[in-house]
């Protein structure tokens, strides 16, 4: 049995980050495949000094993503996949001395394009956090253009990010393109960066998973409004969390004219009754126990009606199989 030897330090500090691949150089220096930020939207390739712990070099894919890099014995080329929000994945060779980037032609490859732009937007909530989104606006509609007419908004959550997916990562129920031709401005909005919280603080649970999403879309409209155009009617779109927190917006708040509750995560009394024991761990984290006694209170929190009120706006309700826990909802 061989002990490794030596003290531990950190380096290169990123926070929050997600790593997922690394190298060492020859020239001992250390690259890395990184992604920072909520959701992790920004992957790159950084050199790191492991002496001094800075990061002497980044390469980054513009407006988009370097992902499952491979790189040669000698750590000087590299073969990664890169993508955008709105192109699938293309082959890219990256010099790691010059920094330069190149397209590899592969036969049979082939790039699709979504034919939409977006522009990236920060939205800061009530408790300061602050979230991403992005923006696709109708054709003809700019920025401080004294618009005579508000332009429709569709606020869509789920979590967005600078890769591209067989839908646009919008689900395949959320026609971005369409409405956008139609028309009507869409933002992808994601939620804030959600900090850990100690087992049984259902303060700070309720506070990261529901309250703080809640509080960044009610503040989106108004960041669309400062980023140059008249926002008219806005509805939201939400799926999985998402779905959550949309249900829980137009049951709370008179800013949305409808929403469309998509495969909502089933946070409640039922999915505990019917869920198995991984799945009730989780609820016990997130509430604090089980739904009886001091902690029901915790459960209802999450109900969009335990009252049994009816909502501010019509709902479209969308599910991808029969969940007996998110009948729920209805």
């Amino acid at each position: 049995v061989v002990r490794p030897v030596g003290s531990v330090k950190e380096i290169a500090h990123f926070s929050p980050v997600d790593l997922s691949r690394l190298w060492w150089a020859p020239s001992d220096l250390l690259w890395a495949q990184i992604a920072t930020g909520e959701p992790f939207d920004d992957q790159r390739l950084v050199a790191i000094d492991p002496k001094s712990g800075r990061v002497i070099r980044t390469i980054r894919w513009p407006h988009g993503s370097l992902k499952d890099c491979q790189m040669n014995e000698d750590r000087t080329i590299a073969l990664c996949a890169a993508e955008t929000l709105t192109q699938s994945k293309r082959f890219v060779r990256v010099d790691l001395r010059s920094q330069r980037i190149a397209t590899v032609s592969l036969p049979g490859v082939r790039t699709r394009a979504l034919g939409l732009s977006f522009s990236q937007l920060t939205v800061r909530n009530k408790f300061g956090h602050v979230s991403s989104g992005f923006l696709a606006l109708p054709e003809g509609v700019q920025a401080n253009s004294g618009q005579k007419e508000p332009v429709p908004l569709v606020i869509m959550l789920y979590g967005f990010n600078r890769v591209f997916a067989a839908h646009g990562q919008w689900v395949g129920a959320y026609p971005v393109r369409k409405l956008v031709k139609s028309g009507i401005a869409v933002l992808l909005l994601n939620f804030p960066y959600a900090p850990s919280w100690r087992r049984g603080d259902t303060t700070m649970a309720r506070r990261v998973m529901l309250e703080g999403p809640l509080s960044t879309l009610e503040s989106a409209p108004q960041a669309v409004e400062e980023a140059g155009f008249r926002v008219g009617r806005v509805m939201v779109m939400g799926w999985s969390r998402g779905g959550l927190v949309a249900a829980q917006a137009i049951q709370q708040s008179c800013k949305f004219v409808a929403a469309e509750v998509g495969d909502p995560a089933a946070w409640n009394v039922t999915a505990y009754a019917l869920e198995n024991d991984e799945y009730r761990n989780f609820l016990t984290w997130l509430f604090g126990g089980p739904p009886v006694g001091r902690w029901m209170k915790n459960y209802l929190a999450f109900d969009p009606v335990p009252n049994g009120v009816p909502p501010n706006g019509p709902i479209l309700f969308e599910y991808v199989a029969r969940h007996p826990e998110e009948g729920q909802y209805l």
